[in-house]
């Protein structure tokens, strides 16, 4: 069974759980098109379990999963390398969505251009590219999570206010947390816009039901105690 920890951001800033080495370095393809072939009709085909193998690999060593709001990347990057110095192997999944916007943008300038227009793609096909690239990838990191023996959620301004996340993914991983482990009803809210800004909708998630599952760190002493006994390996 899978533990839940949440931890929050002022905890790791105030005990400077820096990266006192180098972690590994991600899975780099300079040719990412070489996932894409077309068929007898010229249409492009994604190579989706090609991709998911070798960013998601099924032999992945990976025991801590680590969900966070983008903006906190590199206090996320710091608390890694403290795990992995402590000898767990956690997994973070800002190594993985820079690289998927490169995808999607690659995908629609080598088979969606507009002729004779730079950077212009025609919008629906443009919609369907990104959706299928987001929800490979999606799917992906559920395995990824149900694969780790350990859950924990990082408790900042960029991940939660007043019991709220505004970000999908920050939900779709605690959804899938709690779907395959706690079996608890999930209420999510959307908050409503009168007005857009670029494009931009902003969606709402109430999250503290799924989080109270959580146990919080509030104490570095407290951390290392469970680092020590085994416990955030899923021992």
């Amino acid at each position: 069974m899978i533990k839940g920890f949440k931890i929050k951001e002022s905890t790791i800033s105030k005990n400077n759980w820096e990266a006192t080495k180098d972690r590994s370095a991600i899975i780099e393809n300079d040719d990412i098109t070489g996932y894409i072939s077309q068929n007898e009709n010229g249409t492009p085909i994604l190579d989706g379990e090609r991709l998911i193998n070798d960013w998601f690999p099924d032999d992945s060593d990976k025991n801590i999963f680590i969900s966070h709001a983008h903006k906190d990347a590199q206090l996320v990057e710091n608390f890694a390398s403290f795990l992995e110095n402590k000898g767990a192997k956690p997994f973070v999944d800002f190594e993985i969505w820079g690289r998927c916007t490169e995808l999607i943008k690659k995908i629609n300038n080598e088979f969606n251009t507009v002729c004779g227009e730079k950077n212009t793609y025609y919008y629906s096909d443009a919609l369907s590219i990104s959706a299928n690239i987001y929800i490979i990838l999606v799917t992906a990191l559920n395995k990824m999570i149900s694969q780790c023996s350990t859950f924990i959620f990082i408790e900042s301004d960029n991940s939660i206010k007043d019991d709220y996340t505004y970000s999908p993914w920050i939900m779709e991983e605690l959804n899938t947390f709690n779907i395959l482990y706690c079996n608890n009803r999930i209420e999510k809210r959307y908050l409503e816009s009168a007005a857009y800004t670029n494009f931009n909708v902003a969606v709402s998630f109430k999250i503290n039901d799924i989080i109270s599952n959580l146990k919080e760190i509030e104490k570095q002493e407290d951390f290392y105690k469970i680092v020590e006994s085994g416990e955030v390996y899923g021992e």
